[in-house]
């Protein structure tokens, strides 16, 4: 298995890559990586690459579709757009902003294969009014496939207080109870700060979610969704905890790995980063540096 490091040199060589599955793939991988690092000083760092790695082939696809396009170059473009928006590259924030604003005002409706990176990146990057907007065009839309699309991204929302109104929007009558639990795994997918209030909010309304949810595949899914980014030891404990208390069978034997001596492993991604891997984060390379621990994909980590 190699290093993270020879990954991500490996990675800069695709810069001109046109296949649809392997640029998912990176970003699958890179998504697992950006949530690990964003338990240490240098998630920025990840971002500047996720910048600097999608930049070409977003400037090679732009932002419209062009004659003799496929399906696959469809999902590309969004894929590759929402990648650039999430990580803060300026000319596609801006463009984003200024396509949501006229779909908004009814100007230029938005076409199906833009909506999800546009939705997500004006998230990532708005305010109270943008999610208000967004709730709005939630209540206002005609198809599931469009509600669907809204409650996958509402927890791209960067500010605390707006983290917490999305979950609750989440048990709220708006959303369908089967869809509760993608609006939460949005938010603990989303950021360091979404996967400690989606844990918290789990935690806060386990009874009723439990209820929900026991003896059908939700209720794995969920927690698997609310523990997966935690990546250090206390959280470790604190999940191992709850769940000897709070028991699931229907989601123990998915989430925990017998250790030797009984001992359970942590959740999910719990490869924990030690004080040596995170040291090792800061110098000579251009963005990272040896002793990375590896990356292991999982199809939920497009993030």
């Amino acid at each position: 298995m190699i290093s993270t490091v020879e990954v991500l040199k490996l990675m800069e060589a695709f810069d001109n890559e046109p296949n649809y599955t392997v640029w998912s793939d990176l970003s699958c991988n890179l998504g697992v990586l950006s949530s690990l690092l964003s338990h240490t000083d240098f998630h920025e760092e990840i971002q500047e690459f996720i910048r600097d790695l999608f930049t070409p082939i977003g400037l090679k696809l732009g932002w419209d579709s062009k004659p003799g396009e496929g399906h696959l170059d469809a999902l590309l473009r969004g894929l590759v757009l929402g990648k650039l928006g999430k990580a803060g590259h300026k000319p596609t924030l801006e463009e984003a902003r200024r396509r949501f604003r006229d779909h908004v005002e009814g100007k230029q409706i938005l076409p199906a294969d833009l909506r999800s990176p546009v939705y997500l990146t004006v998230l990532k990057h708005g305010d109270s009014t943008t999610l208000d907007t967004m709730l709005k065009l939630h209540k206002q839309a005609d198809m599931q496939e469009e509600k669907n699309r809204i409650e996958r991204v509402l927890g791209a929302i960067s500010a605390p207080d707006l983290i917490q109104k999305v979950l609750n929007f989440a048990l709220s009558e708006e959303v369908r109870p089967q869809d509760t639990v993608s609006v939460i795994g949005g938010v603990a997918g989303s950021s360091k700060q979404g996967r400690k209030a989606a844990w918290k909010f789990v935690k806060d309304n386990w009874d009723e979610l439990y209820n929900r949810y026991q003896g059908g595949f939700l209720i794995s899914r969920l927690i698997k969704l609310s523990v997966d980014g935690f990546a250090i030891d206390k959280m470790a404990a604190e999940v191992k905890s709850f769940f000897e208390s709070h028991p699931a069978p229907a989601a123990v034997s998915f989430l925990w790995t017998k250790h030797k001596g009984g001992d359970l492993r942590k959740p999910g991604n719990a490869a924990t980063l030690s004080a040596e891997q995170r040291q090792a984060f800061s110098a000579p390379g251009k963005y990272l540096t040896p002793f990375c621990p590896p990356v292991s994909c999982s199809a939920s980590a497009h993030r």
